[in-house]
């Protein structure tokens, strides 16, 4: 018997010290089998608590936790061995037992040394072991948590191991330093290093911490030094990891940096040598993501510094771009305040680098910022009126700084107003702080005394010592009187007359919620449940919020696991879509195609649009309860899949209903039912089915895409879509030149290797000789049906393909009025 069956098979307490003795010495002469011994005793240690003592158990515990004089290898080894022992363990069941070792072996150094001693080049043997190393230690915490079903002690020993890499990570790190401070030969590689941070940056130490913040703030603290500089340099950008990796990581670090001396550290020139930090510096942290107003100063400071007026050019012109378009006044209050600050930084970066030809390039482009300018005040929105009134001032500033435009603002959006003014003027934030702290302190301190005068005054009122008409020179008395008159006459009925509120905007701060929240799910929860209803009501900023918030919500994660989290999104995409189809519908199918939407999300939009369009036709089924099937087949038209609903109703149940229907007389002032759902039967999907359509028949699409490659389910998936549109459309007015582009798309996939693109390109057939008129479709048919014969008797075809060709064939014959027997029978 083998090694490994004698430790499977032993159930008592002298048996397993035997087997764990020979173990070890197995272990010692052949490390090689070090994996699979090691599996076995993980795997067999729920029994080994229960049978051995606490003296006798330790030795298992030793075993795991690995000594001061274990190699690299063994403790690589022992890792391997408890993740494949917990992978292989059930959902549910108890592993505190395993859970135990893998904390002896987190408090243990063994992660420490492997992690210091990685940064000595190796043969690639060693290397890729090492790599695998780090794979294992970044997905066994949420293993462990997954299979205890979110135990606490899992929970706990995933942040101990988060911990050991942390201290694994800034050993590293100190060592490579050290090697280059002592001049050795060879150089650092820190290519596990970088690894490790980016496989486990999610990794939390703790409530506030990462695994990567927390080397972030590691290198931040270091003594400034060139040394330290290559080292962060090396480890953050030049990485073997993915694009996508590297913008996480890159997002992690800008998300971190609060001044520009952190940028020059952490990134230094590599601005202009690196495509990916040149997206996320002038791109993502400019148009699509917001910072904070103390990291959009750093980040703004550091594109200056290292890449100079004409990066800064190109960040105001993309701005003004963005923000001299609909969608772009539409975006949500965050965004539009941190694109018009980062608009007013880069000006004013660009007016202290040379002030004619900052004057210049607002001189050619002053067209643009007088669109946005009026784009912003045809809102109704007090906020995005002003934002369009600050920027034409700012902008009119800096090419005439004595005649230049002037506003006045609200009291509630002079704040902002003030510091966007101030920082385009070129004064110093230090000094605003400073002097906002003065002022706050002296505010309150006249507070409090007042409030002690007041007291004082009322007093003496009460009591009549001081009279109200003496003339000396203290009026104390009668301001505070026509305090009280004015006070007396809100309350009296004047309040509405004396203070005017703007009408809440509950939609706003809803997709706030939704978009930001990551603590308290009842308010992430309550948000996601409100947007459908405020939308379908038209709450205040409905129709300005339709494009911000459909990308909040293609983008939105569950974070809390809230159920029906698919459906509830589903449905308010659907209530967005509806209330304007024609703005929006073609932005939500553009959006199928673009390059930072993953691949879920391009099939939730296919069911939203179906779902709108069916809500719009005025069907029976507006909005299915649940998410629409990515994969569903085909189905035939409504009016088949109704008549075999009702027929498989009783006889019995029909006659009877018949005859109370019959017999039923209803007296009422209502309108009937037949006028009701010939009210509610109106296709409004008719008017706007080439906005729905036509933007899914796109030939041209990013690199990220290869629909007629890897990506072939997102095109049938999306001709799928285009042709079930089609059917809602019967009676558009632009139905001929849907379908004539619907044909057009799927020629080129006609004779496609997958039987699931030829599957819907019969099905596109079908769909337009549907929805075409006897004329058109005489005229079109004739390729449609030589297409459809060659697929009927193709033997090597699939059996749907076929049996599909062969109803569209009966189909197209049938609507010309044609005998089709003939034609199909002589094929």
């Amino acid at each position: 018997m083998s090694l490994i069956d004698r430790i499977n098979n032993a159930h008592e307490a002298g048996v397993i010290v035997n087997v764990l003795a020979d173990a070890k010495k197995y272990l010692e002469t052949r490390p090689e089998e070090a994996i699979d011994i090691l599996t076995s005793i993980a795997r067999s240690s729920p029994s080994f608590v229960h049978l051995l003592s606490f003296t006798e158990l330790k030795f298992v515990h030793d075993l795991f936790g690995g000594s001061g004089d274990s190699c690299v290898d063994w403790d690589i080894a022992v890792l391997t061995a408890l993740s494949d022992a917990i992978s292989s363990t059930e959902k549910g069941t108890l592993i505190s037992p395993l859970v135990d070792l893998v904390n002896r072996y987190a408090k243990s150094n063994a992660i420490n040394a492997v992690l210091s001693s990685s940064i000595v080049f190796v043969d690639d043997g060693t290397h890729s072991g090492l790599l695998d190393f780090v794979c294992v230690l970044s997905r066994l915490p949420d293993c462990m948590v997954a299979i205890s079903l979110g135990s606490r002690w899992a929970h706990e020993c995933s942040r101990r191991l988060a911990a050991a890499a942390v201290e694994g990570v800034k050993e590293g790190l100190r060592r490579a330093w050290k090697r280059l401070e002592e001049g050795r030969e060879g150089g650092n590689d820190l290519r596990v290093l970088s690894s490790m941070i980016t496989r486990g940056r999610n990794l939390r130490v703790n409530e506030r911490e990462t695994l990567l913040s927390s080397t972030i703030s590691f290198l931040l603290s270091t003594l400034p030094s060139h040394l330290w500089d290559e080292i962060a340099q090396s480890l953050l950008l030049r990485s073997e990891s993915s694009a996508l990796e590297g913008e996480q990581i890159l997002r992690a670090v800008v998300e971190e940096c609060t001044a520009l001396s952190h940028y020059q550290r952490l990134f230094g020139h590599w601005l202009t040598h690196s495509p990916t930090l040149r997206r996320v510096c002038t791109v993502q942290y400019v148009v699509q993501r917001t910072l904070d107003k103390k990291r959009t100063r750093a980040l703004v400071e550091y594109v200056d510094w290292a890449g100079g007026m004409e990066m800064m050019k190109d960040i105001a012109l993309r701005l003004l771009r963005i923000l001299s378009t609909r969608m772009g006044v539409a975006a949500s209050e965050r965004e539009a305040i941190h694109r018009v600050r980062v608009l007013v930084e880069c000006g004013r970066r660009m007016r202290e680098r040379d002030e004619k030809e900052c004057a210049a390039f607002w001189k050619e482009h002053y067209p643009l910022v007088m669109q946005t300018t009026r784009l912003h005040v045809e809102k109704t929105d007090r906020c995005t009126r002003e934002r369009g009134l600050v920027v034409a001032e700012i902008v009119s500033l800096w090419v005439s700084r004595e005649d230049h435009l002037q506003f006045e603002y609200s009291k509630e959006g002079k704040e902002i107003v003030e510091e966007l003014m101030k920082r385009a003027k070129g004064e110093e934030e230090e000094e605003e702080e400073e002097v906002k702290e003065e002022v706050n302190e002296r505010d309150k301190e006249e507070k409090e005394e007042d409030e002690g005068k007041s007291g004082e005054g009322w007093g003496e009122e009460r009591t009549g010592v001081r009279e109200m008409d003496s003339d000396d020179t203290d009026d104390e008395v009668y301001e505070r009187m026509e305090g009280r008159k004015e006070w007396s006459g809100m309350i009296g009925g004047k309040y509405e007359e004396s203070k005017i509120h703007a009408p809440p905007s509950y939609l706003r701060e809803a997709l706030e919620w939704i978009a930001t929240e990551k603590e308290k799910f009842h308010k992430f929860e309550a948000g996601l449940a409100a947007i459908e209803v405020l939308f379908r009501k038209k709450a205040v900023g409905w129709n300005e919020l339709g494009v911000s918030a459909l990308r909040t919500l293609i983008h939105l994660e569950d974070r809390f696991a809230l159920k029906g989290f698919e459906n509830t999104v589903l449905r308010s995409m659907v209530a967005i879509i509806v209330g304007q189809p024609t703005q929006l519908a073609p932005f939500l199918a553009e959006t199928i195609f673009e390059r930072n939407v993953p691949m879920k999300q391009r099939y939730l939009i296919t069911a939203v649009l179906v779902n709108a369009a069916k809500e719009l036709s005025g069907g029976e089924e507006s909005v299915e309860k649940t998410m629409i099937n990515p994969y569903k087949e085909y189905a035939g038209t409504k009016s088949v899949m109704g008549v075999e609903e009702r027929d498989e109703q009783p006889e019995w149940m029909r006659v009877v209903s018949e005859r109370m229907k019959a017999k039923t007389r209803r007296f009422s002032n209502l309108p009937s039912r037949q006028m009701t759902l010939t009210k509610t039967s109106e296709n409004r999907f008719a008017r706007v089915a080439d906005r729905f359509i036509l933007p899914l028949l796109r030939t041209k699409v990013g690199e990220h895409l290869e629909l007629t490659g890897r990506d072939i389910p997102l095109l049938v998936r999306v001709l799928s879509t285009a042709c079930e549109l089609l059917t809602l459309a019967e009676n558009s007015p632009s139905v001929s030149r849907i379908a004539l582009s619907l044909s057009a798309s799927v020629e080129a996939l006609r004779y496609h290797s997958e039987m699931g693109v030829r599957e819907v390109v019969v099905a596109a057939y079908f769909a337009v000789s549907t929805v075409l008129q006897e004329e058109t479709l005489a005229v079109e048919c004739k390729p449609w049906l030589e297409y459809c014969m060659s697929r009927m008797n193709d033997g090597e075809e699939g059996e749907r393909v076929r049996t599909f060709a062969h109803h569209t064939t009966r189909h197209i014959l049938i609507k010309l009025k044609l005998d089709e027997e003939d034609p199909i029978d002589s094929h």
